[in-house]
């Protein structure tokens, strides 16, 4: 007989078997070992994270519109900011709660500035004129009117009244809107005016005060 298996036996140990029970157990009782340590880590794991969520609830929510990262952010790449935006919400709050002072004058101003404003959005668009159109229409020579059909004239004709009913509401809108920027002109004047009396009446009765309190004493 070959003493190969015999040589290979002395050399490497005999075969295991491994239906042997007793393997088996030790591998079972390793791997429960190694399962109950896993569960064990998860368990404290996941306590030090319950407990930093529970501590984490008392902090305000992370607002990215008001928070350092987006303005720096926006800094890299040359963003304007916009100050109300990105204040804080306790500060904004605080500002809100502030009762403003009021002016009358100066709300009457400020009413009809926002007037004015709305009504150079809205009339703009409304009376805008073709002044290209309008030349190409108009600066005809008489060769070429001479050279037009009755049917071509008559329509050349309306074009020209159309032109220029549209031309006299152009010309009224911007008078309009002259005399409302005199008027403000005239309103904020007359604001300045009274601003300047206010302040020389304080003075005069401050020199008067401090001119009595120096006589008394």
């Amino acid at each position: 007989m070959s003493k190969i298996p015999e040589i290979v036996d002395t050399i490497l140990g005999p075969e295991i078997d491994s239906s042997d029970s007793s393997l088996e157990q030790d591998s079972a009782l390793e791997h429960d070992i190694s399962v109950s340590d896993n569960s064990k880590h998860f368990l404290e794991s996941g306590c030090r994270l319950w407990e930093k969520y529970l501590a984490s609830q008392d902090l305000p929510p992370l607002s990215w519109e008001t928070s350092h990262t987006r303005q720096m952010f926006l800094m890299s790449l040359n963003i304007p900011l916009n100050l109300d935006d990105t204040s804080p919400s306790n500060k904004k709050t605080k500002d809100n709660s502030v009762s403003p002072i009021k002016i009358s004058s100066d709300a009457s101003f400020k009413d009809t500035f926002l007037k004015h404003e709305s009504l150079t959005n809205n009339n703009t668009l409304s009376h805008d004129l073709d002044t290209h159109m309008i030349r190409l229409i108009h600066l005809k020579s008489d060769e070429a009117l001479l050279n037009l059909s009755p049917i071509l004239l008559k329509s050349h004709l309306l074009e020209l009244e159309i032109i220029l009913e549209k031309s006299s509401a152009y010309l009224s809108h911007w008078i309009e809107k002259k005399k409302e920027i005199e008027n403000d002109k005239l309103l904020f004047e007359k604001i300045i005016e009274s601003l300047v009396q206010h302040t020389k009446r304080q003075r005069i009765e401050h020199i008067k005060k401090t001119y009595n309190l120096k006589k008394k004493s």
